[in-house]
């Protein structure tokens, strides 16, 4: 509504109430506020996200960034208390923007040369560019969060003895889960990162096993030079998606020739190929794959 009346400024102050992630939301957000918009059952539901997005824009302009003033919950001046969170991903950075919004000292560790976690080091450029993650990280650094990156984090003893009260594990979810089946498969989220890191070269067939959200990402970033296929166990993939970003993903992997195989499960991986069997028949089938991501 604010954003209609053209009131922006009062829109981010709105957003930045509750997000600290305005930017980055603005455009890798799963959209399910609008999955639940009851005007879908009209026509269509409102475009909240790109609306958000629109908004969020504005606000790396640098004449009309909004900067909310701290709110400290205390009548007797600020928190004593000191904070430290390990982790600089978008849980960290989150808790250190309230914290410090609050008032509260507070210190990100991040073994990582920079902040961003998963939207930094795994997401693809064209989803989201570092310019957009830049901005909501300096949001929270106005607020005088102390931020050290580039080597592990201390014990939790050691951060006592360096006088932190409080210690906040926000270490992401990086492992993989593990198949029990022969041969090799690489986790999505770390083969992600050292592919955009460069680390990582990519050629030949690829068979991404998991239609998610996470799956159809990896597929739709492979598929301009290789031939990917997408396992999925259920009838159909990307139920976890909003329906047109879905749809939208969906038809660009069609069009770039990606294979789509649904009701069927790993069942090993061989020297070049991976082992498929069919969830209703039983039948085991081959497809050709160099690599396996989950």
């Amino acid at each position: 509504k604010l954003a209609a009346q053209g009131k922006y400024r009062e829109a981010l102050q709105l957003i930045k109430r509750e997000n600290p992630f305005p930017a980055v939301c603005g455009r890798i957000c799963n959209r399910r506020c609008e999955d639940a918009c009851t005007r879908g059952t009209v026509d269509q539901a409102v475009a909240i996200d790109e609306v958000k997005r629109f908004i969020a824009q504005q606000d790396l302009d640098a004449e009309t960034r909004f900067i909310p003033e701290k709110v400290i919950p205390k009548v007797d001046g600020e928190f004593t208390e000191r904070i430290a969170i390990i982790g600089g991903g978008p849980n960290g950075i989150a808790a250190a923007y309230f914290c410090g919004r609050a008032g509260i000292e507070t210190t990100i560790f991040e073994r990582e040369s920079c902040l961003g976690g998963v939207p930094r080091h795994v997401i693809p450029g064209f989803r989201i560019a570092n310019e957009a993650i830049e901005k909501d990280i300096a949001l929270m650094e106005q607020y005088g969060v102390e931020v050290k990156c580039g080597a592990p984090a201390p014990s939790v003893d050691e951060l006592k003895k360096m006088g932190y009260t409080h210690i906040l594990l926000a270490v992401g979810a990086w492992k993989p889960g593990k198949l029990d089946i022969a041969g090799d498969v690489a986790g999505a989220i770390q083969w992600m990162k050292g592919v955009k890191a460069g680390n990582i070269g990519v050629a030949g067939n690829i068979a991404v096993i998991g239609g998610g959200h996470v799956g159809l990402e990896v597929a739709h970033f492979l598929c301009d030079k290789n031939k990917v296929t997408v396992v999925e166990m259920q009838k159909e993939v990307g139920v976890t998606i909003y329906r047109t970003a879905r749809y939208k993903l969906l038809s660009l992997l069609a069009e770039s020739g990606v294979e789509v195989l649904t009701e069927h499960a790993i069942a090993g991986v061989t020297d070049g190929a991976v082992e498929l069997k069919k969830t209703d028949t039983g039948e085991v089938v081959t497809r050709p794959a160099d690599i396996v991501i989950m």
